[in-house]
């Protein structure tokens, strides 16, 4: 009886305890069935907020790399403004040395005919002077001699520029 009495009491405890473990088993599935809603809420919420970040991620890369381009572009065509510019340098440079030459066998040239003038021109004294001596009478004939000036003007025999009065070494 003693068996029974003990078996009786471990049944009605059994009984309480799967009653128990029951109920307790609906409201964790009612727990877990809200967890899972919340998640998946918030899951929801992070997807959305993905998306629209990588769409503003997209049309920052579309206009950056529209700027890019754009960078680029500018920066080519600068290349070939820089290269337009260094030719036109070469070319002026070109133009400058030709000019300087063209300029220096100008005044080589006007140089060697002021030579050949004054020669001229002191032999013509000279043989004036020695026929004056033959005829006995002693004449001065002073031709003005002439240079160019840079400026345009002319020296004479004082070797002073009639424009801008600039003086011209005398030679020997």
């Amino acid at each position: 009886m003693r068996l029974r009495i003990t078996l009786a009491v471990w049944a009605a405890l059994v009984a309480g305890a799967a009653h128990a473990a029951l109920f307790d088993d609906e409201e964790a599935r009612r727990q877990i069935f809200q967890l899972k809603n919340q998640v998946e809420a918030r899951q929801k919420a992070i997807e959305e907020r993905l998306s629209a970040i990588d769409a503003r991620l997209g049309q920052l890369d579309s206009s950056g790399q529209n700027r890019v381009v754009d960078l680029a572009q500018l920066i080519e065509s600068l290349k070939q403004d820089v290269a337009k510019l260094r030719g036109l340098i070469e070319v002026l440079a070109n133009q400058t040395e030709t000019l300087e030459r063209r300029q220096k066998d100008l005044y080589v040239d006007l140089d060697n005919r002021l030579r050949r003038l004054e020669q001229t021109q002191s032999q013509l004294q000279d043989k004036l002077s020695q026929g004056e001596r033959s005829a006995g009478v002693v004449m001065s004939v002073s031709i003005p001699r002439r240079r160019a000036c840079r400026c345009g003007g002319s020296a004479t025999s004082i070797l002073r520029c009639d424009r801008c009065s600039a003086a011209f070494p005398r030679r020997g």
